[in-house]
């Protein structure tokens, strides 16, 4: 599955995060984690903020994948 959204799986990556890890930290599943990260589900504005800080990149990186994708 191809991954949309390429700022948020980046800085996980980068970070040396799992989907586990980034799950366990926002109270949600695997499962929604790889659907934020290939578009099948978005984040809400709330966590988007979050992961943004969590994750140490700009929320318009994560804004501007979401943007696209709307194009």
């Amino acid at each position: 599955m191809a991954r949309k959204f390429k700022a948020l799986y980046n800085a996980r990556r980068l970070k040396d995060y799992t989907q586990q890890d980034l799950a366990d930290k926002f109270n949600v599943s695997t499962v929604t984690i790889r659907n934020w990260e290939t578009g099948v589900a978005k984040p809400s504005i709330h966590n988007l903020i979050l992961l943004s800080e969590y994750l140490d990149i700009s929320f318009d990186d994560i804004l501007n994948d979401y943007k696209e994708e709307e194009k």
